[in-house]
């Protein structure tokens, strides 16, 4: 079965952690700050030998800005569902592929996944 997916682009920061419930003041200091590289929403393209041709998907940011899920596959597969990132490390995610991972350069996604397989990833 093929393997793959994952491309990321844009770097931006997102914020995840617990507030000290005092929104009020300036800055709030017990807030962990969690910096990812952000991924454009909309069409992606990923192929690779995970992957075994291309293929076309949409992406869609979770509320946290650092998870997204993937949509709208050019066709139905064993595809990831989406993927977290942490600083510019994409992990994907869904059955048979959260042993994949990845790094963000340059807007672009490369990784490989436990089996040696490789997977790029580009907005489409």
């Amino acid at each position: 079965m093929s393997r793959a997916i994952l491309a990321l682009l844009f770097t931006a920061a997102c914020n995840t952690g617990t507030s000290d419930g005092d929104d009020t003041d300036a800055t709030d200091t017990d807030v962990a700050d969690v910096t990812c590289t952000a991924l454009p929403e909309g069409g992606w393209l990923v192929n690779g030998a995970c992957i075994g041709m291309d293929m076309t998907g949409t992406l869609t940011l979770d509320q946290s800005g650092c998870g997204f899920e993937f949509s709208a596959w050019s066709m139905m597969m064993d595809m990831p569902k989406g993927g977290k990132v942490d600083g510019d490390t994409v992990t994907l995610t869904g059955a048979g592929w959260t042993d994949c991972t990845g790094a963000i350069v340059d807007g672009v996604v490369d990784g490989t996944c436990s089996d040696g397989c490789d997977f790029h990833m580009e907005v489409n």
